[in-house]
């Protein structure tokens, strides 16, 4: 065998081996990856149900026993001061829905005139009363133990003590004459940590007039019979009822 033979021989043996040897590397690859281990997809677990917490109930509110305003005058008509009821008898209109009032005067001077309506829907609670005035901004019925406001659109109930200071005041509302009534209480809280000059402030604030009276006096109970002489000359109601919150009920 010639040279050139051998070499020849040799050249293909090598090829052959190669790609024997590329052949198993193959194999090992694709062996590999076949037998690569697959992961398993965790089952999710489902929560729990959770359970609602009860609810506690609102503490039921007791009804408040009222009477309506036309039926709380025509009881107490004879305790109006300053006016006379006058007769509103006529066709077309509702009974009870609207009292007429007519101040009393004398000589020549010229009687003024209240129209006070939804007085059967607008309510209070029944009280005996030393006097009832009736004012352009609605109607107020006093005696020792109370003092009840009754304007348009509610009824202010202060509940007074023996020094005429409220302790506890109540809003009274019903919207229509079938309605149920509501109400609010605000309890009197204890301001007896207020000294004298920061009542005089919260006077002086609240009621300008007796910014002066004030001014001089050393005792609290002066001070609290000044506000409530003041009050006998105001007519506005929404005025009175801010006095008796924010001084009155505040100060003493």
């Amino acid at each position: 065998m010639s040279g050139d033979e051998l070499d020849l021989q040799n050249l293909v043996t090598e090829d052959n081996a190669t790609e024997t040897d590329g052949a198993a590397d193959s194999d090992e690859v694709t062996e590999q990856v076949i037998e690569e281990p697959v992961t398993e997809t965790a089952e999710t677990e489902t929560p729990a149900e959770t359970e609602t917490p009860e609810v506690p109930a609102e503490p039921e509110v007791p009804a408040l026993e009222c009477v309506t305003l036309n039926d709380y005058i025509t009881s107490h008509v004879a305790k109006l001061s300053g006016v006379a009821k006058a007769n509103m008898n006529a066709p077309g209109i509702p009974d009870g829905k609207y009292n007429m009032f007519v101040t009393q005067v004398e000589g020549d001077a010229e009687a003024e005139m209240f129209l006070v309506d939804d007085t059967d829907r607008l309510v209070l609670q029944e009280f005996d009363p030393d006097t009832i005035f009736v004012v352009k901004s609605g109607v107020i019925a006093k005696s020792g133990t109370r003092r009840t406001y009754i304007t348009k659109t509610n009824t202010t109930q202060v509940d007074v003590d023996g020094d005429s200071v409220p302790t506890v005041i109540k809003s009274i509302r019903k919207k229509s004459v079938s309605g149920d009534v509501k109400y609010d209480d605000i309890a009197k809280e204890d301001n007896s940590a207020m000294d004298l000059d920061q009542i005089k402030i919260k006077v002086k604030s609240i009621i300008p007039p007796l910014g002066g009276n004030v001014e001089e006096m050393t005792d609290k109970n002066d001070i609290r019979a000044a506000v409530l002489t003041f009050m006998d000359t105001v007519k506005d109601i929404n005025y009175l009822i801010k006095i008796e919150k924010q001084v009155l009920m505040a100060c003493f």
